[in-house]
C-alpha cells in the first residue's frame, strides 16, 4: 500500500530516537490532529509530516483504533493527500476486518468544523468497502487470492455478504453555520459539479475523493 508507517504497536522499545537518544516526535501523529483551517494554512508542512512519520498512533500509545484511523483519513482528505487516504482506507479494510465502520466512537470532537469532516467520512468508507462486499471480496480476505478463491467468493450468496453500515453519530452532526470550503492542492476551489455530496450536504465545499479500490 506504499505506507511508510510502522504497524500498531508504538511501545516503548519501538521509539524513534536520534542519535541524542531524544524522542522524535514527528514521527508519531498529533491526537487530535489540527482543525481544518490549521491544516490548509500550512498544507505543505503537514503533508509531509503525514507522509514521512513512521507511526500509525500517537505517542505513548500502544494500539491502533478505528478512531485513530478515522482521524488520519481526515487529514489526508483535508489534505488532499489522495495516496494517503486511500492507503488508510485499504489498511481499514484489509488489515482490521474486526474493525466495524459503525462501531467507530463518536469522537464528540470540540471543534466544530473539524467533527463535521470527520462526520461526513464513514458515509464514504461504506460506499468504499460494500463496494468490495458486494463483488464478494470478504474484508478477511487473504492479500493474495488463487482462481479458485475468487471463484468461490464470486459465488458467494447475497445473504451470507456482511455489509458495513454508518455510525449513527455521524447523522447527528449539524450542518456547518458558515461554509468550510476545503481548495485542492493547487489552491483552486472545486467546481460546483465536482463536490463530494457527502461533505456538501454539512456545508464544506471540496472535491469528490477517490474512494474505491480493489
Amino acid at each position: 500500500m506504499g505506507n511508510t508507517m510502522s504497524s500498531t504497536k508504538t511501545g516503548h522499545k519501538n521509539k524513534a530516537q536520534g542519535e541524542d537518544g531524544l524522542i522524535a516526535i514527528n514521527d508519531y501523529p498529533v491526537f487530535p490532529p489540527p482543525p481544518p483551517r490549521a491544516l490548509l494554512a500550512d498544507r505543505d508542512k503537514y503533508i509531509a509530516h503525514v507522509r514521512f512519520r513512521r507511526h500509525r498512533v500517537p505517542f505513548g500509545k500502544a494500539e491502533d483504533t478505528s478512531l485513530y484511523a478515522l482521524y488520519r483519513i481526515y487529514e489526508c482528505m483535508v489534505l488532499e493527500h489522495v495516496v494517503g487516504y486511500r492507503n488508510e482506507l485499504e489498511w481499514f479494510y484489509r488489515e482490521h476486518p474486526d474493525w466495524s465502520v459503525k462501531d467507530i466512537s463518536d469522537p464528540q470532537d470540540d471543534d466544530h468544523e473539524r467533527y463535521a469532516v470527520l462526520s461526513c467520512i464513514p458515509p464514504l468508507m461504506v460506499m468504499a468497502f460494500n463496494n468490495l462486499i458486494k463483488l464478494g471480496l470478504p474484508r478477511d480476505a487473504p492479500p493474495i487470492l488463487s482462481w479458485e478463491l475468487v471463484d468461490e467468493y464470486k459465488a458467494t450468496p447475497e445473504s451470507a455478504k456482511k455489509y458495513e453500515k454508518v455510525p449513527a453519530w455521524t447523522n447527528n452532526v449539524p450542518p456547518l453555520p458558515n461554509e468550510l470550503v476545503i481548495p485542492r492542492c493547487d489552491e483552486s476551489i472545486p467546481k460546483e459539479e465536482s463536490y463530494e455530496p457527502g461533505f456538501k450536504e454539512k456545508n464544506i465545499i471540496m472535491q469528490a475523493a477517490h474512494i474505491f479500490f480493489i
